[in-house]
């Protein structure tokens, strides 16, 4: 995969002090159309602020981004996996 270089890139701490966060609203919009509490997947992840929060509700969550930097900075959980992929060729 080619290198990924950008602001943020190898800045995550400041991607993610600054990066405006979604409101509890958002989510429940989005979770009105879920149908299942399986897994879900968050293409584009950065530093996984949403796989977080999708984590209270799913059984299982991947995450994917393609910025090294990025996903050496999510916070660790039990139930999701963060993987270094573009997200039209995920190995999920």
């Amino acid at each position: 995969m080619k290198k990924v270089r950008g602001h943020f890139s190898e800045n995550s701490e400041y991607y993610r002090k600054f990066r405006p966060s979604c409101t509890g609203r958002l989510y429940s919009e989005i979770l009105q159309f879920v149908k299942t509490e399986d897994s879900c997947r968050d293409f584009g992840t950065g530093n996984g602020q949403v796989a977080v929060e999708f984590d209270m509700y799913f059984t299982s969550v991947f995450a994917t981004g393609i910025s090294q930097g990025q996903l050496n900075s999510p916070e660790k959980r039990k139930k999701i996996v963060y993987k270094k992929e573009r997200a039209g060729q995920t190995g999920f």
